[in-house]
Parts: C-alpha cells; structure tokens; sequence
C-alpha cells in the first residue's frame, strides 16, 4: 500500500482541497486533524458573502477522507482544511488505487470494501440527521400554527404565553456549551411571551 500512497503534510489552516473542485484523492488522517466546511452559498442555501464556511465534521488520527469524489467523477462536495499544526496525511490518487485493483484484485476488494463500509456509515448518520430535521420542522410547524390560532386572544395588555421544551441538546437556544454557566441540562424550557 505504501508503494501507491504518499505522506503529505499541512500546516494549520492549509487547504488540502477545495469545494467544486475535482480532487479524486482520498485521506487518510495519520497525524493532527482535518475540519471538513461548506459554502452555504456554492450550496445554493445564501447569497454569496452573507455568511462564511461551515464546519461540518472534523476527521481525526486513523479517519479517511475523500472517499466520495474517489467514487463518482463530481467535483468534491466540500473543503478539507488542516485544523492542526503538523497535520501528516496518507493520500492515494485515483489513477494508483486503480492500477492496484488490477495488479491485486483481492486488495481491491478489501479497499473497495472498506469504503463501502464507511460510506454506508456515513449515509446512516445523514439520515438521522435529516430524520431529526425533519421532526424539528414538524414540531415547529405545529408550534407556529398554535400560536397563529390563539393569536386572537394577546393584546398590548394580556400576552399569549407559550413554553418551549426543547429535547435535543444539539438545538439548546439559551444553554450549553457556548453559554455563561457552560452546564447542559437534560431539557431546555423557555418561556415565550407574545404580545
């Protein structure tokens, strides 16, 4: 494997590839850590300028990356940039894997294999995460039709009260992580007032 592959380093905040573009390599993450992003605007999501890049998942020592424009002949679907200082890579080009998959079929299997495997666990985290979406939507649908049909009974006086739990630390407006008390509670509740 070694005689196809090459060691590549990167420095912080070096590219490795970039979004719309045709790297048909694939990572694997030997030393450091890599950020995946996204342009919401080359998404089509925002105009262009109005907000920057999306980390989307970070790969870490023993991760790969790159699988998915390995596969298929589209321009990569992200950017790879290095998020650590003395990041080492283990790239394979296209052209090598296929020349390995001719010279030993069994490897190949075992490649090809291998990043179905990932592939497929990937596709299986995407979908939860679309399931969740999805099911945020449907809740928040609901909520704003409730409130749209009591709507009638808040005035300048008397306010509609509502309270929002929300469930999924992932979507906590007021605590968490990034909060002054930094302590993530099981449930978040918040009182709405509308007038």
């Amino acid at each position: 494997m070694l005689e196809i592959s090459e060691i590549k380093q990167y420095q912080y905040g070096e590219h490795i590839f970039d979004e719309g573009t045709d790297s048909h390599d694939l990572y694997v993450v030997l030393e450091g850590k890599v950020d995946i992003l996204i342009d919401p605007a080359l998404q089509g999501n925002v105009e262009e300028g109005t907000i920057g890049m999306k980390k989307i998942a970070e790969k870490i020592q023993g991760t790969s990356l790159g699988e998915i424009s390995l596969i298929d002949k589209y321009p990569s679907p992200n950017s790879a940039i290095c998020a650590s200082k003395d990041t080492k890579l283990l790239r394979f080009s296209k052209d090598a894997l296929a020349r390995l998959y001719q010279d030993d079929p069994d490897i190949g299997y075992k490649i090809t294999q291998n990043i179905a495997t990932i592939l497929s666990a990937k596709v299986r985290e995407r979908n939860s995460l679309v399931a969740q979406q999805a099911l945020s939507n449907y809740y928040l649908y609901f909520l704003c039709e409730e409130l749209s049909a009591e709507a009638y009974q808040c005035d300048s006086i008397i306010p509609l009260n509502k309270k929002l739990v929300i469930r999924d630390k992932h979507q906590f407006m007021l605590s968490g992580s990034d909060s002054i008390s930094g302590v993530v509670p099981k449930k978040e509740d918040i009182d709405i007032a509308f007038f």
